[in-house]
């Protein structure tokens, strides 16, 4: 608008002079020169307006076109994601206190709990090489295969409470340093002992089925294709706790045999189990590396006492 305002205004000074001179020059009389310039200018002020009109149209409606096609994508990928990411925050964000008597409205954030572990290769006396679990998914995870591997410890260990850190980390809840090399992938969190009937009775049934019967109808409004989708992709990290809560053994190596081949059918994502030692080790899976959780310093003791 500024710039067609700035144009009659330079034609009004330059243009109608230079006009009516040239028309003089050519018609020698006034009054018809006055209104061929009149004419001109009236003109050209009416096909300037026409064409900012119609530009001004063209470039709104192409924004416009771009932006409800941007917001449409954003609606059927971001959408689904956002719903889904909301869901395990919602479900994970709680520090589980069994055990503990808490009443009314008091709750621990897990967040605000949480005081980070190191993993040590499994039967390992050496604690030098141990890292942080972030430190090793992204050092066994390549372009064409994941990581795979098992975390196990003894009760009270702090398995469940890992696995759930990463679910909030991997859903963007809290704030993370900058040091972890942490993956922009989904999280998925599983319990296997909830899953060890459908492995049994149901034939062929997949990742992407347990993952919707996890959600137990909280986040419907996702469909299967997606999560699927994203499993074919690689962009996953699954997360399974529980295997030795499966208390017969041979429902046991059936969830066992199950999750292998889940790992052959999605082969680029990252699967991480938390197990007690003796729950895995009579029925251990192939491929996977072991790893153990370190115990808490005297300086991490008083850390998770206080907070």
């Amino acid at each position: 608008m500024r710039r067609l305002i700035s144009s009659l205004i330079t034609v009004a000074i330059i243009g109608i002079p230079l006009t009516f001179v040239f028309s003089l020059w050519y018609v020698r009389d006034l009054k018809q020169a006055l209104i061929n310039t009149l004419g001109v200018f009236a003109v050209w002020v009416v096909t300037t307006l026409i064409l900012g009109v119609l530009q001004y149209l063209e470039k709104n409606v192409v924004q416009e076109s771009s932006d409800a096609f941007v917001n449409w994508i954003d609606r059927r990928i971001a959408g689904h994601k956002r719903i889904y990411l909301d869901y395990l925050i919602f479900r994970h964000r709680y520090f589980d206190t069994k055990g503990l008597t808490v009443q009314g409205e008091y709750y621990l954030e897990l967040e605000q709990v949480y005081v980070e572990l190191e993993l040590k290769l499994f039967e390992t006396a050496s604690e030098e090489n141990a890292q942080d679990v972030w430190t090793f998914l992204a050092t066994d995870s390549g372009k064409d295969r994941g990581a795979y591997f098992v975390i196990l410890g003894l009760p009270g260990s702090g398995k469940t409470t890992l696995l759930r850190h990463m679910v909030l980390t991997l859903a963007g809840y809290g704030s993370q340093p900058s040091t972890y090399n942490i993956p922009k992938k989904l999280p998925i969190f599983l319990t296997l002992r909830e899953h060890a009937p459908q492995v049994q009775e149901a034939h062929g049934f997949s990742l992407t089925g347990a993952v919707l019967n996890s959600l137990a109808g909280k986040a419907k409004e996702i469909p299967i294709e997606w999560f699927d989708d994203q499993l074919r992709k690689g962009r996953c990290v699954i997360l399974m706790d529980g295997l030795d809560e499966i208390a017969d053994e041979n429902a046991r190596l059936g969830v066992v045999n199950w999750v292998e081949k889940q790992m052959a059918a999605y082969p680029q994502n990252d699967f991480v189990l938390a197990s007690r030692p003796h729950g895995y080790l009579r029925n251990p899976i192939n491929g996977v590396k072991k790893f153990e959780i370190k115990s808490f310093t005297n300086t991490q003791v008083r850390d998770f006492i206080y907070r």
